[in-house]
């Protein structure tokens, strides 16, 4: 659907002949804006008609097909299935032009039941937009959108949501705060996971998405244990009961990020990278989804059926000892890397910390980046002098 969505903007923000030419360069310059010109920057960046222009036909369709490649998760997918009713209601914050709304329609599409969904962003002119992007995407019929122009730290009013979303949003906030000063961090963390919380109904669920960059990461960690002190508990991408070993935050410290292939991206939106000088043979992702523990959805298990990336589940047996010593659950994280004896290893996350599987090139790079893993049998092979990693030959 993500080559229909792209065939929606092109007719509701059509560009006038004479400006065509300029877009690949205003892409380029808003993709310096977001990373090595940040200082630069200014609130309500998207209001300017080139940023917008080039934001809406390269960095919106990206990021819905990132997040449509979370939602093709079995594991995540299930749970935010179990979430929709004929009455659900959607509080997205820090909407910008409806990216998540957008992604989740594109993501279910046989799921177009009766639904709320409440945009939150600062500017005004973006969430209208949006709006018109999904009426003419979607149709005239389908799910009801309230947009409120609001800071999302604003004290607005919205009703108890089933699902309260901020995608590529929290990040802006992060960029402010230097990397050192976790504690400024931690206490944003904190204010944050309060809010998200205040607006999510008791049987509900919080789903973070971020850039898969080590910032992210650190800021995700932070959150993460400020939610569990309130009750909720990271279901994705976390094994059960685990405390996050992937925190970035240093230089040479690993971080939670997920990585995927995009060759199923559709052409005219790789052709329109490309012309940006900013083509993706990669896309990575940060995210968090989190319910509270009080109504027991945090003890379904996290094994499934093997599905596609980013994040997926291959089932094995969890019965050894030695496997339940390891923490049963291992969610591997990082690409493929070579090791000496012609072996190939991931770094991945577990209830025991950072592990690093070593085996043969076959078996490593069948398990791709967001498989969790309950392997049958492990043999535990020392400890990785580079990341401090316990060793795991599978």
């Amino acid at each position: 659907m993500l080559s229909e969505l792209l065939s929606s903007i092109g007719k509701t923000f059509p560009v006038p002949a004479q400006f065509v030419r300029a877009i690949p360069k205003d892409i380029a310059g808003l993709s310096r804006l977001l990373t090595s010109a940040r200082p630069e920057r200014k609130d309500g960046y998207l209001g300017v008609p080139r940023n917008f222009s080039a934001y809406i036909r390269y960095f919106l369709p990206w990021n819905i097909y990132k997040l449509c490649k979370l939602f093709s998760s079995d594991e995540l997918s299930r749970s935010i299935k179990n979430l929709f009713t004929d009455n659900t209601v959607i509080t997205d914050l820090g909407s910008g032009p409806l990216s998540v709304p957008l992604a989740l329609w594109c993501a279910f599409p046989g799921l177009h039941k009766k639904m709320t969904v409440y945009a939150v962003d600062q500017n005004k002119n973006t969430l209208k937009a949006g709006r018109e992007l999904f009426t003419s995407f979607a149709g005239m019929n389908s799910w009801k959108i309230v947009t409120i122009c609001e800071r999302i730290e604003s004290d607005f009013k919205t009703p108890p949501a089933n699902l309260v979303t901020a995608a590529f949003t929290l990040n802006e906030a992060v960029e402010k705060i230097p990397q050192a000063d976790t504690a400024a961090l931690g206490k944003l963390a904190k204010k944050t996971a309060l809010r998200l919380i205040k607006r999510t109904e008791q049987a509900g669920a919080i789903l973070i998405v971020e850039p898969g960059v080590p910032r992210s990461a650190q800021f995700l960690s932070l959150l993460k244990e400020a939610f569990e002190e309130l009750g909720f508990f990271a279901r994705f991408p976390c094994p059960l009961e685990t405390n996050c070993c992937m925190r970035g935050g240093r230089r040479g410290s690993k971080w939670c990020h997920f990585v995927f292939d995009t060759d199923d991206a559709p052409d005219l939106l790789q052709e329109t990278s490309a012309q940006a000088g900013l083509p993706k043979e990669r896309a990575a992702l940060s995210f968090l989804f989190l319910q509270n523990v009080s109504t027991g959805n945090t003890s379904t298990p996290l094994c499934a059926d093997s599905v596609p990336l980013p994040i997926h589940s291959a089932p094995f047996s969890a019965d050894s000892a030695q496997n339940r010593k390891a923490g049963c659950a291992i969610r591997v994280i990082s690409e493929a890397f070579r090791l000496p004896e012609n072996k190939m290893g991931r770094y991945c996350c577990s209830p025991s910390g950072l592990l690093l599987i070593r085996g043969a090139a076959a078996v490593i790079i069948r398990h791709t980046s967001g498989t969790l893993l309950k392997p049958d049998t492990v043999r535990f092979a020392g400890k990785d002098r580079k990341s401090g990693a316990v060793i795991v030959d599978i």
